[in-house]
């Protein structure tokens, strides 16, 4: 027996959604692993990824004639604003995920599921 028109349009739609929500959080996953953060002070440039691990560290020559203090002051403000600048990017791309999904049906409970058997047996039953 075919399912009612009223279910197979619930099925098509929920097949729908769940195909762009797929397709959604997979270009959310390239996008994040594509992020680089990047943040400067004076003789220090940083590169963070979007797990705000440090991928990259460059001193310019002069930096080696700091102190060990200011030298490290200046990677620590350098890796910092890379973090934060990643952060952003990544708070973007999750924003437009939840801006995409928010329309996406809520996941189907024991109750709606019961509901559609209770249905199909009635169905059935005529």
């Amino acid at each position: 027996m075919r399912p009612s028109a009223e279910l197979q349009e619930l099925y098509d739609r929920l097949a729908a959604q769940a195909e762009q929500t797929a397709a959604t959080l997979r270009s959310a996953r390239t996008r994040l692993a594509t992020i680089r953060g990047t943040g400067s002070e004076e003789l220090a440039e940083a590169t963070s990824d979007a797990h705000l691990r440090i991928v990259g560290l460059t001193l310019n020559p002069r930096a080696m004639r700091l102190g060990p203090q200011e030298l490290a002051r200046q990677i620590v403000q350098a890796v910092q604003a890379a973090q934060r600048d990643a952060e952003r990017q990544a708070a973007r791309v999750m924003e437009e995920v939840e801006a995409r999904t928010a329309s996406t049906s809520p996941p189907l409970d024991a109750g709606f599921v019961r509901e559609r058997i209770d249905q199909l047996i009635d169905e059935l039953d005529r």
